[in-house]
């Protein structure tokens, strides 16, 4: 009987190695697989325009194509250039590089944060559609330091003052 009591042991043995190395090979595929798609790139406005530039040149078949990915883009909010439609969330604004000049258009659908202003800083995160347009799906707008000192000086944070009336009462952008 101790001969079939070892032959047990010895195959719970291998099916508890067998399942322990499944078990880790599920979960390391998991991280490889996942990590990735956590991970986004992070552009600065300048380096769009640098990218979308050489990707025209190439007709837009080149690696560092960025139509259809999804990233982060990091630039100025240009003045006068927001729109909203009349009685809903949908945005349409343009990002710009203020070295250059040069501006991107981008739909948002959701509420802007308090210090979005003309020539805010705003950080972006969402997918080129096409060459000329970008879908956020989140806006980040940093608050400038001159914030920080008015409050010092006793003056109120953008968060505490009314809704800028010109961007909330636009008309729908065709």
């Amino acid at each position: 009987m101790s001969e079939k009591n070892e032959a047990k042991e010895k195959g719970l043995n291998k099916g508890l190695v067998v399942f322990t190395v499944l078990a880790l090979a599920l979960m390391i595929g998991l991280v490889v697989t996942y990590a990735g798609s956590m991970s986004v790139l992070y552009l600065k406005a300048d380096q769009v325009f640098t990218r979308l530039d050489a990707s025209k040149a190439a007709n837009y078949q080149d690696a560092n194509n960025l139509v259809g990915k999804i990233f982060r883009m990091h630039g100025h909010l240009k003045p006068k250039t927001t729109r909203r439609l009349k009685g809903r969330l949908d945005y349409e604004f343009e990002i710009m590089d203020k070295a250059s000049g040069k501006s991107l258009k981008v739909r948002y659908n959701g509420i802007l944060p308090d210090t979005f202003r003309d020539n805010a800083e705003l950080v972006l995160e969402g997918k080129l559609l096409t060459p000329n347009l970008y879908k956020a799906f989140s806006v980040f707008a940093k608050c400038p330091t001159k914030y920080k000192e008015e409050q010092a000086k006793g003056g109120k944070h953008p968060g505490k003052t009314p809704t800028n009336k010109t961007t909330a009462q636009l008309t729908p952008s065709k």
